[in-house]
């Protein structure tokens, strides 16, 4: 019985330092989808070693926009989605490879990630497992239209592999912040967009309650010292979300 095709698709900006450790993890996929907004560091000469199929639309939207442009381009039946920091094991490959050429009673899959904090992982304070649906039928998913944490939108069948993809997200803490004070620019527009006004409460409780979550009931604890800063910066996320938004609002 062969195996369906599988196109993995990889979104890339400025990712000389992560993509061609990527993209060798990726040596058994059936074909490689890179879609690139016109990175200037060559990171598409680094692409182009392994695969012919890279593309730089000249307006290429946001993050999910890049990602169902790479999917329209792909052949494959099935796709597996990833990012440029993120690496597939051999034991994932294995569980995929088994998975698609067995009777597959779903439509995709989510993945869990391990995510790492230089050569951490962090398993602990909600960073692990930290599902991701990421391998799916290409008639059967797509990626919602979000500026931030964008998702799969199914129409089937979901189930959950074992072994994870490996990302490493974050260089350090500088790199936390600097990432955190993009993401939640993102997060309170997208709150605009969707109509959500702001309320003094929620900048007040929300920090707290994110805290909370982080450091005690996802047990953040149990990573030490750095259980508690990943808990401070849950509650500066939403804190500073929150404070985008009012001042979004508070312009228009």
């Amino acid at each position: 019985m062969a195996r369906p095709k599988l196109s993995a698709v990889v979104i890339t900006k400025d990712e000389k330092e992560n993509i061609g450790d990527c993209l060798s993890t990726l040596d058994w996929v059936d074909e490689i989808v890179i879609v690139d907004s016109h990175s200037s560091d060559g990171t598409v000469e680094i692409c182009r070693k392994f695969t012919d199929k890279v593309f730089s639309p000249a307006d290429g939207g946001g993050y999910p926009q890049a990602k169902n442009y790479g999917i329209e381009r792909a052949s494959g039946e099935w796709i597996l989605s990833l990012d440029a920091d993120e690496r597939v094991t051999p034991e994932l490959k294995e569980e995929i490879e088994d998975k698609l050429m067995s009777e597959v009673a779903f439509d995709g899959y989510y993945i869990p990630r391990k995510n790492f904090l230089g050569d951490r992982w962090v398993r602990y304070g909600d960073q692990y497992p930290d599902y991701q649906l990421r391998l799916f039928r290409k008639d059967r998913g797509r990626f919602e239209s979000r500026r931030v944490h964008e998702r799969v939108q199914m129409n089937g069948k979901v189930g959950y592999l074992d072994n994870p993809l490996l990302h490493y997200t974050y260089k350090d803490l500088s790199d936390f912040l600097r990432r955190i004070d993009r993401y939640t620019t993102l997060e309170a527009q997208e709150m605009v967009s969707e109509g959500t006004r702001f309320r003094l409460y929620r900048l007040l409780l929300s920090p707290i309650k994110q805290f909370f979550r982080v450091y005690f009931f996802k047990r953040g604890y149990k990573e030490g010292s750095l259980g508690l800063i990943l808990g401070a910066f849950a509650a500066y996320y939403a804190f500073l979300k929150h404070v985008k938004l009012w001042e979004i609002t508070r312009r228009a």
